[in-house]
C-alpha cells in the first residue's frame, strides 16, 4: 500500500504560467486523495509561489513545505512523519538541512528538500537519525547506498531541455518494520 507520495523539487515551472499542467497535477492529485494517499511537495526554485499560482487551489492532501522546517504526520501512531523544507529563495544548504531533526517516537521519519545532494555532505546527514532523505534538484537518478539511511534524487521526472538526457522516473520506498529503508528506480519515460 501507498501511503505517501513524496515530491522534492519542482512539479511543473511556474514561471511559465502552466495551467493545463497546473490542472492535470491537480486531477491526478484528486485521485490520489479518493485513495487516501498525501501528497507533500519541498517546492524547487522553479516551482515558488507567486500571484498567479497562490490563486489556485489544491486538493486537501497536498502540502507545500515552506522555507522553514514544517513537520507533517501521515497514519495513525505516528506512523510517518516527513520533515521538510522548500526552495524558497534559495537552495536549502548544509546548515539549514543539519538543523532538521527527526520526531521522537515516530515509527518512520523523512527529511525532504529541494537540494542537489552533490552539493551536500551525506554523512554529516546520514547521522541525523531520519530513515530517509528525499533530495530534488538537477542531478539525475542518484542513490546513496544504503549504510545508513536511504539518501535519493531521482532527478527531474522529465527532461526541460535537450541537454537532459537520461533514465528519467522516481523512487519507490519501501519503509518496512526492520526500519531499514530501500529504494527502487522505477523509469517513466
Amino acid at each position: 500500500r501507498v501511503d505517501a507520495l513524496l515530491i522534492s523539487g519542482d512539479v511543473y515551472t511556474v514561471r511559465d504560467r502552466p495551467l493545463g499542467a497546473h490542472l492535470r497535477f491537480s486531477a491526478a492529485a484528486s485521485r490520489l486523495e479518493e485513495a487516501g494517499i498525501q501528497i507533500l511537495i519541498a517546492p524547487g526554485r522553479d516551482f515558488e509561489q507567486d500571484d498567479w499560482s497562490a490563486s489556485l487551489t489544491w486538493p486537501a492532501n497536498v502540502v507545500c513545505f515552506g522555507e522553514r522546517q514544517e513537520r507533517i504526520a501521515i497514519g495513525g501512531d505516528n506512523a510517518l512523519n516527513a520533515t521538510g523544507l522548500g526552495y524558497s529563495g534559495g537552495e536549502p544548504g548544509q546548515r539549514a538541512l543539519s538543523r532538521l531533526a527527526p520526531v521522537a517516537g515516530a515509527s518512520y521519519n523523512v527529511s525532504m528538500a529541494a537540494s542537489d545532494p552533490a552539493n551536500l555532505d551525506l554523512d554529516v546527514l546520514a547521522r541525523r537519525n531520519f530513515d530517509y532523505w528525499a533530495f530534488g534538484g538537477r542531478q539525475s537518478n542518484y542513490l546513496r547506498p544504503a549504510l545508513g539511511p536511504v539518501i535519493a534524487a531521482p532527478g527531474p521526472a522529465q527532461g526541460i531541455g535537450p541537454a537532459e538526457t537520461g533514465p528519467r522516473g522516481v523512487y519507490l520506498v519501501n519503509l518496512p518494520a526492520s526500519h531499514i529503508a530501500n529504494a527502487q528506480f522505477v523509469p517513466l519515460a
